[in-house]
């Protein structure tokens, strides 16, 4: 076992521990009357004729070279917006690959160069190799209607350029997560990774959105887009060339500490923990120190902890990590902040300056 996944596994132990403290009669029934099955709607119809359009300009992307792809590290799904080969898919689909590959429906397989990427939105522009004019999805002109159906082909669970259809639910859900970007495209559609990238195309072909990330609501999936337009400034940016990374500071987590924990050692107030500091990152060059245990009964029941919790970003309150994480991302590669903390129960504050998320974690996380 490596030393990050035994550090990994000590945290979640730590996780762990912290959160532990008559017959009714049957009867036959009779036979139903068969009947014809309906007629698809015209919708319905429209949508899958728009989805074999889609998968025909639909790619699969691998983190692996385009000669002697043997295993691929990485899988998502990308599609092309132009017939020179410019493809639209989600940056985290190809963050921190050393090399990429686009496979095609029929097999082909081509180079890939990442022409623009915002991480902010969630959006790279791609150049694929192809030798020769590709198929290419329009993208529509205004947004969509809440209730509107929607499709996707994706590369997700294994399989390859699978069809997804469902309806949007919302045009400007917030993402709940301080990874991903917010006012998104909320979808009713079995998306799974794997998809992420996939473009959701509408009943007249069109795209209306870039899957981007997907949660659990109970036993149902909840899917989110990235939405675009023809004339979205996002793909001015991203042809141009544009390269944006997101702020971050350098801590992760294992987990949320429960409410108990911010009474044994750390202050009493609720705010953002973290159990892992990135080497060389602003936050190891400001000192900040993760959560750790500090003291155990002879059970094995952690009593004390140690280590800081944060209280604000500048002035921005937060009071768990995803809050702490989108305070920071609201802000820009190369800004100063101030961090109120509490150092052991402590007040402190700790001045530090961003830096890029490639640039802290390049190919570590993914």
């Amino acid at each position: 076992m490596s030393h990050r996944m035994a550090r990994t596994a000590r945290l979640l132990t730590l996780l762990a521990l912290l959160a532990s403290g008559a017959h009714a009669q049957s009867t036959t029934p009779a036979a139903p009357t068969a009947r014809p099955a309906p007629a698809p709607s015209a919708t319905a119809t429209a949508l899958d004729t728009a989805l074999t359009r889609a998968r025909a300009a639909s790619l699969r992307i691998e983190h692996c070279p385009p000669v002697n792809c043997t295993r691929a590290n990485g899988i998502g799904t990308a599609f092309y917006i132009s017939t020179t080969g410019l493809a639209l898919t989600a940056y985290h689909v190809v963050f921190g690959a050393p090399a990429l590959s686009a496979v095609t429906p029929d097999g082909q397989r081509y180079p890939v160069k990442v022409v623009g990427y915002d991480e902010t939105v969630d959006l790279a522009l791609l150049q694929i190799g192809a030798k020769s004019a590709t198929p290419a999805l329009p993208i529509a002109s205004a947004a969509p209607g809440v209730g509107e159906r929607v499709g996707a082909i994706g590369n997700g669970g294994g399989a390859r350029f699978r069809r997804v259809s469902g309806s949007l639910t919302a045009l400007d859900a917030r993402a709940l997560r301080g990874d991903f970007p917010d006012r998104t495209l909320e979808l009713r559609a079995n998306l799974i990774p794997g998809d992420s990238g996939s473009a959701i195309v509408n009943a007249r072909g069109e795209v209306v959105g870039v899957t981007s990330y997907i949660r659990t609501d109970g036993e149902r999936i909840v899917s989110y887009a990235v939405p675009i337009t023809a004339r979205d400034p996002k793909l001015a940016e991203l042809r141009a060339g544009v390269q944006r990374d997101a702020p971050v500071v350098g801590v992760r987590t294992a987990g949320d500490l429960t409410d108990r924990a911010f009474t044994l050692g750390l202050g009493g107030q609720r705010g953002a923990v973290f159990t892992d500091v990135q080497p060389g990152s602003p936050a190891a060059r400001a000192g900040l120190r993760p959560v750790e245990v500090a003291a155990q009964s002879q059970s094995g029941e952690i009593t004390r902890l140690k280590g800081d919790v944060v209280l604000a970003v500048n002035a921005t309150r937060v009071q768990n990590f995803e809050e702490f994480i989108n305070a920071v991302r609201a802000l820009k590669v190369g800004d100063t902040v101030t961090l109120k903390l509490l150092r052991d129960g402590q007040p402190l504050s700790v001045q530090l300056k961003l830096a890029g998320h490639a640039q802290v974690f390049g190919s570590d996380e993914n």
